[in-house]
């Protein structure tokens, strides 16, 4: 499949462009399979039960803590995409959330490890290819392929693990 941005050819079944991050095929709905149907041990495990919801709406932020060591990140995911990784001190490049000074390395984190998307209302994260994978849930993700994201969810870049929450941010009247 070619991408109407960028022009890059991507392997047939590819939904986001490898290039540039840009959705191939605006009808593809993304999601991921409810396990704790096929698999009656996924209802009792804490990790699924947690999960909550998918939905992410205009207004909310996305807020990041490093298990580890309780680092908050807060950002505002968007079509292009959030960038975490290491920074690379050779090329100067930083992605949007550096694990560097908090064991990145260590926990065998890559430069440009995964990439959270905001598609329509819902968040996706990509592994990026990166050399010690990424983990959602405890599940390793396919490299390149879109997974959907939600409320609660652990995601391991390596063996860095931060915990995802979807947080509305409130209104101006009550504050």
């Amino acid at each position: 499949m070619t991408c109407h941005i960028c022009g890059q050819q991507n392997l047939i079944g590819t939904i986001v462009c490898t290039n540039c991050f840009t959705m191939l095929n605006r009808d593809v709905r993304l999601g991921t399979h409810d396990l704790s149907q096929d698999m009656p041990e996924f209802q009792s495990n804490p990790v699924f039960a947690m999960m909550g919801t998918d939905e992410f709406s205009a207004g909310m932020f996305l807020r990041l803590e490093l298990v580890a060591n309780a680092q908050v990140f807060r950002v505002k995911p968007h079509q292009q995409g959030i960038m975490i990784g290491r920074r690379d001190a050779t090329s100067r490049q930083t992605p949007d959330i550096d694990l560097e000074d908090h064991g990145g390395y260590q926990g065998g984190v890559s430069r440009k490890h995964a990439r959270i998307m905001l598609f329509e209302q819902e968040l996706v994260v990509q592994d990026n290819g990166s050399a010690n994978g990424t983990f959602l849930n405890g599940v390793r993700l396919a490299p390149h392929q879109a997974t959907r994201l939600h409320d609660g969810d652990e995601l391991r870049l390596g063996r860095m693990s931060l915990r995802m929450f979807f947080i509305s941010q409130p209104s101006p009247e009550s504050r």
